[in-house]
C-alpha cells in the first residue's frame, strides 16, 4: 500500500519505523511529477511489503520539503532510506520512456545497496520491476 503523507509526524514515524522507505517527492500539479508518481505506483507491487512507499505532495505539504532537506520548486525525486538514513536519491525522470525510468530506479537502488554490502535478497525485496 502506497502511503500519501498527510503530516510531518507521519513522515517522521515512517522514517523511524520502516527498515526501507521509498519516498516519492512530487508536485501533483506538475505533469512530470504525476508521471513519476504513477511510475512508482506501477512498481509498488514488487517492492512492497519489504519497502514502504510514501508520497509527499509538495503542492499540498510544502512545509515537509524542508524536513527532508529538499528545496522548494525542485524537480520530482525518489529517495530510498535504510533505517532512517538516506541511501539513494534520483532527481527527475526520463519522462515518456517508462522502461528507461524503471531501469534507472532498479539500477540506482541496486547500486546503493551494493555500496552498503547488501543485496536485494538480504532485505527481502525484488527488483524485477520491468
Amino acid at each position: 500500500m502506497v502511503v500519501e503523507l498527510t503530516s510531518r509526524e507521519q513522515l517522521e514515524s515512517l522514517l523511524r519505523s520502516a527498515r526501507l522507505l521509498l519516498l516519492v517527492i512530487y508536485d501533483s500539479g506538475d505533469p512530470v511529477s504525476r508521471y513519476l508518481s504513477s511510475l512508482v505506483d506501477s512498481i509498488s507491487a514488487v517492492l512492497e511489503p519489504a519497502v514502504v512507499i510514501a508520497k509527499l505532495d509538495a503542492r499540498t505539504l510544502p512545509e515537509l520539503l524542508s524536513a527532508v532537506g529538499v528545496p522548494s520548486a525542485s524537480p520530482p525525486r525518489l529517495r530510498l532510506y535504510l533505517n532512517g538514513e538516506l541511501l539513494w536519491e534520483q532527481i527527475g525522470v526520463f519522462e515518456g520512456n517508462m522502461y528507461a525510468d524503471k531501469f534507472a530506479i532498479r539500477r540506482g537502488i541496486l547500486m546503493a545497496l551494493r555500496r552498503r554490502g547488501l543485496s536485494p535478497r538480504d532485505l527481502g525485496i525484488s527488483l524485477a520491476i520491468y
